[in-house]
């Protein structure tokens, strides 16, 4: 077993479609499509079972906040969490692991599509991270990783204070190549 590993994975984002309130009285839906997302991890273990991770994820997706052709944008989401990891004993080559953390969603907007008016701006929120997946050995060094990944978090109100959120769950299925030293 690594005292360390590094990897570059690639993945999806699948988020359902959430109701928060306009203005805390009117539902509004919020809806997004999947989306590609692309990252690396970092995992330093302490012992043979335990470690911690540090990871980042860039995803870019478009979201729509009403049920209106004009209020869908492109937006980037970035993420960038900690983690606690525990990686259990390898059998035929297989070496499952679980994870639990925190971290943070960044979304960021460009210009909405024509029509929608000004650009929604930029976000933060905190994210509950769990997750579990499997390490398969290719060579010595050389591993495949794939995991499923949940961040539990508040769908993003773009700094609106008109806007209350609702709790909304992002899955990441991905899969990587990664490199133990």
């Amino acid at each position: 077993m690594s005292a360390a590993d590094f990897t570059i994975n690639f993945g999806g984002q699948i988020t359902p479609d959430k109701f928060g309130l306009s203005n805390h009285v009117v539902p509004v839906s919020q809806t997004s499509k999947p989306a590609i997302t692309a990252g690396f991890e970092y995992r330093l273990f302490f012992s043979k079972h335990q470690g911690i991770e540090a990871e980042a994820t860039l995803t870019p997706t478009n979201t729509q906040l009403a049920h209106s052709p004009f209020y869908t944008w492109q937006m980037e989401r970035i993420s960038v969490n900690g983690c606690y990891v525990y990686r259990f004993s390898t059998v035929g080559g297989f070496t499952p692991f679980v994870r639990a953390g925190l971290g943070t969603s960044i979304t960021a907007s460009g210009s909405p599509e024509p029509g929608a008016g000004g650009a929604p701006g930029l976000d933060l929120r905190m994210d509950k991270i769990l997750g579990a997946g499997f390490d398969y050995r290719l060579t010595e060094h050389l591993s495949f990783r794939a995991e499923y990944e949940a961040h539990f978090l508040l769908n993003q109100d773009f700094a609106d204070t008109t806007w209350t959120p609702a709790q909304n769950v992002i899955s990441e299925p991905k899969v990587g190549l990664t490199w133990s030293f």
